[in-house]
């Protein structure tokens, strides 16, 4: 219960700073004007596509952490679909009258996967600079 819960928010933690940390390095790399000037175009290219990915994965982050804790289910019934809300252990209905709610978590479950997305695209630059410098 309590311990995932803790041990997520650590790991969400560790992952924010570790993002902080990369992205001033990344700033301050691409603010040397002799690395500019001598690097590779390329290079410093998929550096500032790095850095822009970056950037939009915070941004995005910062969106989800001001919404609703929690995760949204859609179940089929007999003649309808359900709304729940889950907190990884249990489940809550949510009334139609709450239908901000739902929506809230179904974006909050967009920008999860849009962030995916972004990571793997920001991993993809990283293995091709890994080779190319």
């Amino acid at each position: 219960g309590s311990d995932n819960k803790e041990k997520e928010m650590e790991s969400l933690l560790k992952e924010k700073e570790r993002l902080e940390g990369s992205i001033a390095r990344r700033e301050k790399l691409l603010s040397n004007e002799n690395y500019v000037a001598k690097a590779p175009a390329n290079i410093v290219e998929q550096e500032r596509n790095n850095l822009s990915l970056e950037k939009e994965i915070q941004e995005t982050q910062k969106i989800i952490d001001q919404l609703p804790e929690g995760k949204f289910i859609c179940c089929q019934g007999k003649n309808c679909y359900k709304w729940y809300r889950s907190d990884g252990h249990t489940k809550t209905y949510i009334k139609k009258e709450n239908r901000d709610l739902a929506e809230d978590l179904l974006y909050k479950k967009y920008l999860q996967a849009h962030i995916e997305d972004l990571s793997h695209e920001k991993e993809s630059i990283e293995l091709y600079l890994h080779h190319h410098i």
